[in-house]
């Protein structure tokens, strides 16, 4: 079996596909420390005989700087896009949601401009009509929240936000984390399993991994300490995936659930 062609590698479809699925879509810009502990502290409005987590999309709601308590965690829209993806701004900023529904200034999604002019307020929430978003079948999807997209995507200056957009910033944001994985692991091809097929699948895991918890963090981590001790020569096929081991049980210390494949 040949060394797996690191420097040419890519993600394959299955690997962002499997991305997609752990990440998940949320439409709108969310506070990744909220709720707290299941709890919607700020008790945002929904339509009467309903609940927050049922209007919700994954237990996510709008954050708006005007009715929430700042950012307890870090704000994030679509597929994990935040702006720590660039190293540009730090944990409780609320940029992304000036930058993301910025009337004067478009927000960039693969070198083009778009803005996502929205209207906000308790009545949208109360009478369900928040949201008005495109899921992945491009059909508008509406929810029991604050804000909603007010755009007809005539223009990309009068745009809703939609699945397909987010999987397009979702791909641009991944660029960075594939080269960081092929930087950190230059000089160590040979650790990848001499199977092509498993090795396309440790590599999707890699950039998955690198993505959800960050570029440092990953390349510092014990997993790649131990997953660079293994010989992949001898690897090829899945019943010597047991070489890998110690590398599988440093998992724990990310701190993170893995299900990959």
């Amino acid at each position: 079996m040949p060394q797996f062609d690191l420097a040419n590698a890519n993600l394959s479809s299955s690997g962002l596909a499997a991305i997609k699925t752990r990440v998940g879509f949320v439409p709108y810009v969310y506070d990744t420390g909220y709720p707290l502990n299941g709890q919607y502290l700020d008790n945002d409005p929904v339509p009467s005989n309903s609940n927050n987590f049922a209007q919700s999309v994954g237990g996510r709601v709008p954050f708006d700087p005007d009715f929430h308590a700042g950012v307890r965690g870090n704000l994030v829209v679509g597929y994990g896009h935040t702006h720590l993806n660039g190293g540009g701004q730090y944990r409780g900023s609320e940029a992304l949601y000036y930058d993301f529904y910025s009337i004067d200034t478009p927000f960039e999604i693969n070198s083009v401009d778009y803005n996502f002019p929205i209207q906000k307020g308790d009545s949208i929430a109360t009478s369900d009509d928040g949201g008005h978003y495109l899921d992945s079948t491009n059909t508008e999807q509406t929810l029991g929240v604050r804000i909603k997209y007010t755009g007809d995507d005539s223009s990309n200056s009068n745009m809703r936000f939609s699945e397909s957009l987010a999987s397009t910033l979702l791909s641009a944001d991944l660029v960075g984390y594939i080269s960081k994985v092929k930087s950190v692991f230059e000089n160590y091809e040979d650790s990848f399993p001499y199977d092509n097929t498993l090795a396309q699948q440790h590599f999707d895991m890699m950039v998955g991994l690198c993505f959800m918890i960050g570029k440092e963090p990953f390349a510092d981590s014990l997993f790649v300490h131990w997953y660079k001790q293994v010989d992949g020569t001898a690897v090829t096929s899945s019943s010597d995936l047991s070489d890998y081991n110690d590398a599988g049980y440093s998992l724990m210390f990310f701190g993170v659930y893995i299900n990959w494949y």
